[in-house]
């Protein structure tokens, strides 16, 4: 738990300053496969800023996390942490790092101390959670996206449901903050993407068209002016969160199948490259400025790849998951 200096394992890596510019390179390979799920994954983490821990959620009830800060060689499980009755579906991380939070099918959401593996808090309202997300604004708010067409928001330090977000007439899939956090996005299995200010119960803007799909999953780009989200119709949708909020009509990434699946999307550190999974278990690469594919690599075998995170600091190193249970390390 600690080393010869007594430093806790959870520690950020001396000597790295996670605000400087990087460039980004396009991953080739798969650099090393993690073992430890019984089952499939569906969500991974890195651990803010550094990224020297990596959250894997699975459906074989557990949350695990691995060591990542140095060589891949060195790689390797930490600690697994136990309390979900049903499978996992989303992880993540405080702002600090030292907290994260779960979203199961056993519709409980769980907040749990990192270093200790104590679950710290439980909290449910009766229904399935998609997504756990700690507020940008609160670091003591926790925001779940629920099956029975809720956003629910909870206050960690009194453990109540401070807020509830209800107007989606079906399962809530995602929820993405930006505007420093002052505003959030969420979609839904109502084909509808609904934009709230915090801690206001109203929405302040309905976008619903006929063209759209459901949009099972959505990330913003790291300079906080876009929002990319996976579509049931088999392509990426964006939208312009400058100004006036709106969906950039010819900025749109398809060739993927992703139809039925959560498959998520990811940004590389600089937004110059978008990422996605597919039913096939193939990572898509784009460059996001001129919607152009640039590459698609085969990695994930028996089902899709769902879970996927760009490191914050390594230049070309990502993270997949899937549903045959492996973590793919791409470089």
């Amino acid at each position: 738990a600690r080393d010869y200096q007594g430093r806790s394992w959870i520690e950020r890596p001396r000597g790295v300053n996670p605000h400087e510019d990087h460039d980004c390179f396009l991953p080739k390979r798969v650099l090393r496969t993690l073992s430890g799920h019984e089952k499939g994954v569906w969500d991974v983490a890195f651990a803010p800023l550094y990224g020297h821990l990596l959250l894997s959620a699975s459906t074989d009830k557990t949350i695990k996390v691995w060591n990542f800060k140095n060589d891949p060689e060195d790689y390797s499980q930490m600690r697994t942490y136990y309390g979900h009755e049903q499978a996992v579906r989303s992880v993540s991380y405080s702002a600090d790092g030292t907290h994260f939070a779960s979203g199961s099918f056993d519709s409980t959401m769980k907040v749990w101390d990192l270093e200790t593996g104590q679950c710290t808090g439980s909290f449910t309202n009766g229904s399935i959670v998609n997504q756990v997300l700690f507020s940008v604004r609160e670091p003591h708010v926790v925001l779940s996206a629920c099956k029975n067409r809720c956003v629910m928001q909870y206050d960690l330090r009194s453990g109540d449901m401070v807020q509830e977000y209800n107007y989606h007439l079906d399962s809530v899939n995602s929820i993405t903050f930006y505007d420093d956090g002052n505003r959030f996005m969420s979609t839904s299995d109502d084909k509808k993407v609904l934009l709230w200010d915090y801690n206001t119960p109203t929405p302040h803007k309905y976008i619903a068209e006929p063209h759209m799909h459901s949009m099972p999953a959505a990330t913003l780009s790291p300079d906080g002016t876009h929002i990319a989200g996976q579509c049931m119709d088999n392509k990426i949708s964006v939208y312009s969160t400058a100004g006036r909020f709106k969906l950039c009509k010819n900025r749109v990434f398809k060739g993927h199948v992703v139809a039925g699946y959560a498959c998520q999307v990811a940004f590389s550190p600089n937004g110059r490259f978008l990422a996605s999974g597919d039913e096939g278990g193939q990572l898509w690469l784009w460059d996001f400025q001129k919607t152009k594919r640039i590459k698609t690599l085969g990695g994930h075998s028996k089902g899709p790849l769902m879970g996927l995170k760009w490191h914050p600091l390594r230049a070309s190193c990502m993270v997949s998951c899937g549903w045959d249970g492996a973590i793919k390390i791409w470089d």
